[in-house]
């Protein structure tokens, strides 16, 4: 009976790990192909504050709800928008209090992003929903170059989040109206290119001041430092860092006679 040579002991390999390979990159073809596109990622950018002014005004410090001790207070406006290719998509379950991002995938679907540290609640000064921790104000004084921190934060940190006004039109991408206008407890968000603003005169938007010099704060310079998603709850497109640097922006300001003086940083 005539004999099958045996194959080599390296031939034998070789052919095994072409095999191997072969598989990896089926597998990997089918993952790649159940994925779909990849997702659109909002990505938050904070426009520096504006229409700085001191006020006086009952400010809540207890939590309750109720603006109950009379303070020294700067008002300002703030900005912060969509600079993504997908919508910021936040989605609420009124009744088990859950909440998710949704990150769309072009045509082809969605992922859910569960927030386990966020919420919806409702503010009665406001008279509709907001999401929390989605801001933080910091002021700091400039001295000889250097910031201190002079422990005035805002209290103001949520927002009901909402496309306000198109701050950068992208075709295709950016509808022409407001699709988000509404402050709900199902759902909230920001289209590519819209912005959501927070104008001085709302209640809560403002830095409480000490008791120093006229207004609460003595003449000096200043700089007032606004962060987006603080806290890192939302997903902006996971390992690119650009899109969390992007989430800061600082007005800088001092203060003469009493008075808001503009300056440059």
């Amino acid at each position: 009976m005539r004999h099958i040579p045996r194959l080599s002991q390296r031939l034998a390999t070789s052919l095994l790990c072409a095999v191997v390979g072969l598989l990896v990159l089926l597998a990997a073809g089918r993952a790649m192909a159940s994925r779909g596109p990849d997702l659109l990622y909002p990505n938050l950018k904070t426009l520096p504050p504006t229409d700085l002014q001191f006020d006086r005004e009952l400010v809540d410090e207890d939590g309750d709800g109720v603006g109950d001790i009379d303070r020294n207070v700067l008002r300002f406006s703030n900005t912060i928008w969509n600079a993504g290719t997908g919508a910021l998509e936040l989605r609420g379950n009124p009744e088990t209090g859950r909440l998710v991002q949704r990150v769309y995938q072009g045509n082809d679907g969605y992922l859910d992003r569960r927030l386990p540290d966020a919420a919806f609640t409702f503010h009665p000064q406001h008279n509709h929903w907001h999401f929390d921790k989605f801001a933080q104000y910091e002021l700091y004084r400039e001295d000889r170059g250097s910031l201190k921190s002079i422990g005035q934060t805002g209290r103001k940190t949520s927002f009901c989040i909402m496309d306000t006004a198109i701050e950068v039109s992208r075709p295709g991408t950016t509808p022409e109206e407001a699709y988000y206008d509404k402050c709900r407890q199902d759902i909230q968000g920001m289209s590519v290119g819209w912005g959501d603003t927070y104008a001085s005169h709302l209640y809560d938007q403002w830095v409480v001041l000490g008791d120093q010099g006229l207004h609460g704060l003595k003449d000096g310079k200043y700089v007032l430092r606004s962060v987006a998603d603080p806290k890192n709850l939302l997903g902006e497109g996971g390992r690119n860092q650009n899109s969390e640097r992007n989430n800061k922006a600082v007005k800088c300001f001092a203060v003469v006679e009493g008075e808001i003086a503009p300056r440059t940083c």
